[in-house]
């Protein structure tokens, strides 16, 4: 994959800002010596590079995000990785579940506010 200028960039910032882990993983994968064979979650970065085509930076962060933050980064592995199989028909129920869930959390605000 080549990366634009700005893309290469944005991923060097995103490396540079990372904790020790993720630039680990980036330079030892940068030289040559492939993947980190760190498990997170039952998932590893070649994992995320070869199944969900994320470049290598992309799988090294989520690998990290997954440490960090399970549940959010797990939903959001799932979400992405079922966007192509969602029918319009589920996406209306998605949808209609979602303004549901909405319009409850709503409900339970205002259960809570004060006059």
């Amino acid at each position: 994959e080549t990366l634009s200028d700005r893309e290469a960039h944005q991923l060097f910032l995103a490396v540079k800002d990372s904790n020790a882990d993720v630039k680990k993983w980036f330079i030892d994968w940068y030289r040559g010596d492939g993947y980190p064979s760190v498990v997170v979650e039952g998932i590893t970065a070649e994992f995320l590079a070869e199944e969900y085509g994320m470049n290598p930076v992309n799988a090294f962060l989520t690998l990290d995000w997954l440490r960090e933050e399970p549940q959010a980064a797990k939903y959001f592995l799932v979400k992405r990785h079922m966007a192509p199989m969602i029918t319009e028909e589920v996406e209306a129920e998605m949808q209609e579940f979602l303004a549901w869930q909405e319009e409850k959390d709503d409900e339970e605000d205002d259960f809570w506010e004060f006059d």
